[in-house]
């Protein structure tokens, strides 16, 4: 083939091939920049949920510091100033060694606004800190919650800000002396050093045991070998019918010197569980037995049963507040005839008096039925209680009453 020929054949191709003119590329790129924009919100919202979910970790790993701070500092020196052993208004931050004061608050969600810290900036974010250090009731069989039988929570605020808008990350923890169950305070002395009394160790062969007789539908009787380590005030009896899931109070106050007690006024034929704990009232301190169990014997039938006179007298200390006379335990007494084998006294409280229904009473002596409506520290009502005495069906054999009145009057109304 001749240069010629070639030449015509390679220009008769490039004849018939079509290109892209300039205003055909100009429009496609103004379609791809549409696109591109429309699609640009989507990219830095992207953007914004990637950069605040570093900035939360980062200020939840701040928080977390601050937390494990106060877990390295001794438990006698967290939330106490001078003033140990008592409770403290101020504390000392273990992250900066600034004095604050502690929020006395029963809820240990804290709100923001309390003691803060330096800031610090990471990544270009500027961190903001407020530290707590709160108190949550601590399981004490004691009765009320005190300094030494609660627990200290640390709460960790951190605050910043981002494109975003305005976060807020929290950590908190019980910072706690260690131990299991009930709680038991620590040793704390002067300064928020370590205490130098010696707690008790628990009381040892501790045996339940059903009152002989007719009195064992109501009774059960408990020994043990007191505590061998260590000084103590007093002993603490609590019960409990589901294994100590929940346990109640029936003694808070035992003699030091006791070995023993009687359980009285529970229910026939339930199984009761028993735990005792010897107190030191300086520290706190409350060492607890191992456990020992047993079940009250079951009512036998009631013949001729028949109640008659019940009063009522006031057993607790009468307080006086303003006009108002407040009775706060009430001793009542139901006399009865023929052979009753079980009474219980039915009471349906009413707003603001103590809930005292279905307490079982014990006879003694024979003939006589005797049990104590509510306990000490809450108070009854002005007005009239109707109480009924029942049989163990919760069927009421007789009522009776009786009357708070206001202070300083001679006659009730």
């Amino acid at each position: 083939m001749s240069l010629q020929a070639a030449l015509s054949r390679l220009r008769a191709r490039a004849d018939g091939e079509e290109g892209f003119t300039i205003i055909e590329m100009m429009v496609a790129l103004m379609v791809l920049a549409v696109g591109v924009l429309g699609m640009a919100p989507l990219f830095l919202a992207s953007l914004r949920t990637a950069a605040l979910g570093a900035n939360r970790a980062r200020a939840l790993a701040l928080a977390t510091r601050d937390v494990e701070a106060f877990h390295s500092v001794p438990y006698c020196q967290v939330g106490f100033g001078t003033s140990q052993p008592g409770f403290a208004t101020t504390w000392t931050d273990p992250a900066d060694s600034s004095t604050y004061s502690t929020v006395t608050i029963s809820d240990p969600n804290a709100n923001i606004g309390g003691p803060s810290g330096p800031d610090e900036t990471v990544a270009g974010v500027t961190y903001h800190f407020a530290r707590y250090i709160v108190w949550a009731a601590g399981k004490s069989p004691g009765g009320g919650t005190t300094y030494t039988q609660a627990y200290k929570r640390v709460a960790v605020f951190v605050t910043w800000s981002d494109q975003a808008g305005s976060h807020t990350a929290r950590q908190d923890s019980d910072v706690y002396p260690g131990g299991l169950g009930t709680y038991v305070a620590a040793n704390c002395g002067a300064n928020g050093s370590p205490g130098t009394q010696t707690p008790p160790s628990a009381p040892t062969n501790l045996t339940a045991t059903t009152a002989a007789g007719s009195a064992g539908q109501n009774e059960i009787d408990l020994s043990w070998t007191k505590p061998s380590v260590g000084s103590f005030d007093k002993y603490v009896v609590a019960l409990s019918t589901d294994g100590f899931a929940t346990s109640d109070v029936v003694a808070n106050n035992v003699s030091s010197t006791a070995t023993s007690y009687a359980a009285t006024g529970l229910t026939p034929s339930t199984s009761y569980s028993f735990q005792i704990y010897a107190v030191q009232n300086a520290t706190g301190y409350q060492s607890a037995s191992g456990q020992a169990s047993a079940t009250t014997l079951t009512a036998g039938p009631s013949v001729n049963c028949t109640v008659g006179l019940v009063t009522f007298t006031p057993t607790g200390a009468d307080q006086t507040s303003g006009s108002t006379t407040l009775v706060s335990d009430v001793s009542v007494s139901a006399h009865t005839t023929g052979t009753c084998a079980f009474l219980q006294l039915v009471y349906t409280s009413v707003a603001g008096d103590p809930n005292s229904t279905n307490i079982s009473l014990v006879q003694s002596p024979p003939g006589v039925w005797k049990a104590t409506m509510n306990g000490t520290g809450t108070n009854w009502s002005i007005g009239n209680h109707v109480v009924a005495v029942a049989d163990s069906t919760g069927t009421p054999l007789v009522q009776g009453n009786f009357i708070v009145c206001s202070a300083g009057k001679t006659t009730c109304p």
